[in-house]
């Protein structure tokens, strides 16, 4: 996924790995706007017609099972999907979790700046997919970066998340810490409970406890996110190259099925 307005250098993102991502989790009724996805029903996807389809993708991003070099995909929707990859690729490779957690109030204004999202649903966002990656890597590999760190002191934490991988690719990497437009006050966020998770894994210790899971809010919060699902629906109409890359005719179907279903939600 190439340069935007929100991202100049690059997104780093694979089209086809993401919309595979969204393609799991249109299966189980969820999307990255709403994310509830059952993990019990993601990993026994694995075991479905999707599989082959997730391999012919990975072998389009350039996935080699047991190569030598490692591979390494970027989508924030893999905090839903991880169980699906990880029993995908059971019998191929072990799968490294990279996590680089970013306090929530950044998190917020950048959904907000981007994508117009409301900072109480941003919240709800930021706590549903750092509280999914936490549950569903227990027991897997995992190397925990802040972003915080990975923008002051990026060797270092490049050398960290490359030992996991016994990869030597540390000391190519350059950081412009100018494209970081959104600054948090220092202290604990609102989510504080599982921040502190976050950060006993980033010592490489594996929290005993996670706060809660949160249901969705509703009223003004949970409409304006819903909008943004809408709109995107729309956009994926208008954008030939996101038709091909999403399969448009079934993505259409799943997205506008849980738009309605979302929507009916509201009234409850």
């Amino acid at each position: 996924m190439g340069a935007t307005e929100a991202n100049p250098r690059g997104h780093f993102e694979s089209i086809p790995i993401v919309a595979m991502n969204d393609r799991i989790l249109g299966e189980v009724g969820a999307h990255w706007l709403h994310p509830q996805a059952d993990a019990r029903r993601v990993r026994s996807l694995a075991s479905s017609s999707l599989a082959a389809e997730a391999h012919r993708v990975l072998d389009t991003a350039g996935y080699r099972p047991r190569a030598a070099e490692p591979f390494l995909a970027k989508d924030p929707r893999f905090c839903l999907t991880f169980p699906f990859w990880q029993d995908l690729l059971a019998d191929f490779d072990e799968v490294v979790v990279v996590l680089v957690y970013r306090h929530p109030d950044e998190v917020v204004a950048s959904l907000e700046r981007r994508d117009g999202i409301t900072p109480g649903y941003g919240h709800y966002l930021w706590n549903a997919y750092n509280r999914s990656i936490l549950t569903t890597t227990a027991g897997a590999a995992v190397v925990a970066v802040s972003y915080e760190d990975l923008l002051t002191d990026p060797l270092s934490a490049a050398a960290r998340i490359g030992r996991s991988f016994a990869s030597e690719e540390a000391d190519r990497l350059t950081v412009d810490r100018r494209l970081q437009r959104h600054h948090a006050l220092r202290g604990e966020p609102p989510n504080s409970e599982l921040w502190r998770a976050l950060e006993a894994v980033a010592r490489g210790e594996r929290p005993t406890t996670l706060p809660d899971s949160v249901t969705p809010p509703k009223g003004a919060d949970a409409l304006s996110a819903l909008e943004r699902l809408a709109l995107q629906t729309h956009e994926f109409r208008r954008d030939r190259d996101f038709e091909r890359a999403r399969r448009e005719p079934e993505w259409l179907r799943v997205l506008s099925a849980e738009h309605a279903r979302a929507t009916a939600r509201l009234g409850d």
